[in-house]
């Protein structure tokens, strides 16, 4: 026993007397046999100047190599897109079968074809005149200028087509805008009259407000609300026209029952307006604020102004009223022809929308008809006008209103089916007399998400809780969503929403000053991002867009007219038009949309830089600056390893001897 324990007394000062490798040796020896390039110039012997140069040689290619990976690690986290462009083509298959008693034979033909876009119509005019109340503009006219919003001393609105318009032959419309006996209410409560007691016209009393007729309109003694159509003047309230020589206050103004009795919208008298002309909005509702500037500017102004004012009392009425006000299908689609073949049936080939600035508007091969069921979807086979959509326009602009239209014609939205079209946003005018043809590109969008923030959403992830989709049955848009967020907004901080908006609510009514104030709040809102419209309303990443090459050419050609006011003749209320003082070219207009290729272009986003590429590209500057392959990278770890043992084993050695006696 004794034996044994001094045996191991002596291996284990063999052991101790040993000598291991230090810390410093490890790192030299390795810089000898490492494939890592410079290294080795280090652990060789040589003058101070050798070693002093390698050891810069080595620092600086290590600084170089650092700059290059981070200027990577840059590019990897800025996710940069590229675009790839593609051609595609879309085919049918068809079985023909041909033969004869004795033989048959089965050929497969394959006939290329796209799908064609849905297109949607709008007269340029809102409102036919003929359908207007009596005294419905120059009521709202007055009312402006009471309130201070109009000058009653420019009469530049009457030079710009603020006044009764006539036709060609000298005769004013005024008469046609009349409504017959009968569709006056017979409520004379609140009679307008030009200030003689029998209501009857003074000739010593002129008024000094430009275009505006003295007249005698009955209206009911109580308040409409914005659906009722019992009267035509309930949602115009009416406004007792002044004399121009009277400057007694008690005769200035009359408020009649119906009208909002709020005291701070009215003058006290002829110039207590209660309206300073040093305050004005940055972001008023209508676009424009109310510093007065005078000359074109100001006139400029006050028939934006009279507009927006015109088609926000006709927002006030129902869905039925301003259908009915509007331009009718059968007037304005005059010819209709897709591939040659008759496509004037509304039921099968279109729908309705009503447009806050166009009025009625009309979708062909919208894929649902105004009852949601659904209809064929039209496909082009053929290149050209003759493999696609013509339709003949009339425009009747003989009813024509010079405060909401000062062009002439028709909106023409090219969208995909589904899609809710913004007439005001996008599309093309065409223009009466001419013959426009679009020739068609389809081109199909492919967004990617490069960092996972919601930049765009794949289809499935939309929100589709928007009055668009819910009182149309139309899929996602970023505008409908974006407008049905206002929408929302305008309704939950004023009680109310804006005409424009298809919304389920009750009607903003703009003589409200607090209301119209509301609103104005809430654009500004819009405008500086405060309501989040943006963030909650994302752009799809799948997304179909129409590019369109317009050429145009005179419609109808001279000989041709005769042609084409015989097919007129046929239709009583349309040539009635052309005797009312304007031309067949005047009243025209033709459209055909027609595909210029049937192939469509898909035009996708891919993120260029990915992991992948960032591991190469720092492989690439591992090579090239230092000289390290992933080997080389196993070798700096079996060093790592190495010195661990070689510390671990010289701290045990170094106790091992502390305890010896």
């Amino acid at each position: 026993m004794g034996k044994q324990t001094s045996e191991n007394s002596i291996s284990n000062e063999k052991d101790i007397k040993t000598k291991k490798p230090s810390v410093k040796e490890v790192i030299s020896n390795f810089c000898g046999y490492t494939t890592a390039h410079g290294l080795g110039r280090l652990a060789d012997g040589g003058g101070i100047f050798r070693r002093v140069s390698w050891t810069l040689f080595c620092v600086g290619a290590m600084a170089m190599f650092i700059v290059q990976t981070k200027n990577l690690f840059v590019i990897y986290l800025s996710r940069p897109v590229t675009t790839v462009v593609t051609v595609n083509h879309e085919k049918d298959d068809y079985f023909l079968i041909i033969g004869n008693a004795s033989h048959t034979a089965v050929i497969l033909l394959i006939q290329p074809h796209v799908k064609f876009p849905a297109v949607s119509i709008c007269n340029l005019n809102m409102i036919r005149y003929d359908k207007l109340p009596y005294g419905f503009i120059d009521e709202i006219l007055e009312h402006l200028r009471l309130e201070g919003k109009v000058d009653s001393t420019n009469t530049n609105l009457e030079q710009n087509g603020f006044a009764a318009p006539e036709n060609e032959s000298g005769d004013s419309r005024t008469s046609q805008n009349a409504l017959s006996s009968d569709d006056l209410p017979t409520d004379t409560t609140g009679v307008l009259t030009d200030g003689s007691e029998d209501a009857t016209t003074d000739s010593t009393h002129t008024s000094d407000v430009p275009s505006v007729v003295t007249q005698s309109v009955t209206t009911n003694s109580q308040t409409a609300s914005p659906g009722d159509s019992t009267d035509a003047f309930t949602s115009v309230p009416g406004v007792k026209t002044t004399h121009g020589s009277s400057k007694d206050p008690t005769d200035a103004i009359d408020v009649p029952t119906g009208f909002p009795e709020d005291p701070t919208m009215y003058p006290s008298s002829n110039n207590d307006y209660n309206y300073d002309p040093n305050y004005f909005y940055d972001y008023d509702y209508f676009g424009y604020d109310y510093l007065y500037l005078g000359g074109p500017e100001e006139t400029k102004e006050e028939e934006y102004r009279v507009e927006e004012t015109i088609r926000a009392e006709i927002a006030m009425k129902n869905d039925s009223e301003t259908y009915h006000m509007g331009h009718q299908f059968e007037d304005l689609v005059f010819e209709c022809s897709f591939r040659g073949y008759d496509c004037s049936n509304y039921s099968l080939y279109w729908r309705h929308f009503w447009d806050h600035r166009y009025g009625n508007c009309f979708t062909f091969n919208g894929g649902t008809d105004d009852n949601g069921e659904r209809q064929k979807t039209m496909i082009s086979h053929v290149t050209g006008p003759a493999g696609g959509l013509k339709l003949n326009l009339f425009i009747e602009q003989s009813q024509y209103i010079a405060e909401l239209s000062d062009t002439a014609g028709a909106k023409v939205v090219i969208h995909d089916q589904g899609q809710i079209p913004f007439p005001n946003n996008e599309g093309y005018s065409v223009l009466p007399s001419r013959s426009t043809a679009f020739a068609l590109t389809r081109k199909v969008i492919e967004r990617v998400d490069p960092f996972g923030n919601g930049s765009c959403q794949p289809e499935k992830r939309l929100n589709r809780d928007n009055m668009y989709t819910k009182k149309f049955n139309v899929s996602y848009s970023r505008q409908a969503c974006l407008d049905s967020c206002q929408a929302e907004k305008q309704v939950e901080e004023c009680g109310c929403a804006s005409g424009q908006f298809p919304s389920h609510s009750d009607i903003c009514n703009l003589r409200n000053s607090t209301t119209a104030k509301c609103l104005e709040m809430i654009q500004l809102k819009l405008v500086t991002g405060e309501l989040n419209c943006e963030k909650n309303c994302p752009t799809p990443c799948s997304e179909i867009q129409f590019m369109a090459t317009l050429s145009m050419a005179q419609y109808p050609a001279y000989f041709y007219e005769a042609m084409l006011e015989s097919r007129v003749k046929k239709k009583t209320s349309i040539y009635n038009e052309l005797y009312n003082g304007f031309n067949l070219n005047e009243n025209f207009a033709q459209v055909k949309i027609y595909y210029e290729q049937l192939n469509y272009q898909k035009v996708s986003e891919r993120i260029s830089y990915k992991g992948v590429n960032l591991v190469a590209d720092i492989g690439g500057q591992l090579g090239l600056w230092i000289g390290i392959s992933v080997l080389t990278c196993c070798e700096f770890l079996e060093l790592a390893i190495v010195l661990i043992q070689t510390v671990i084993g010289r701290v045990r050695r170094r106790k091992l001897i502390h305890i010896q006696p």
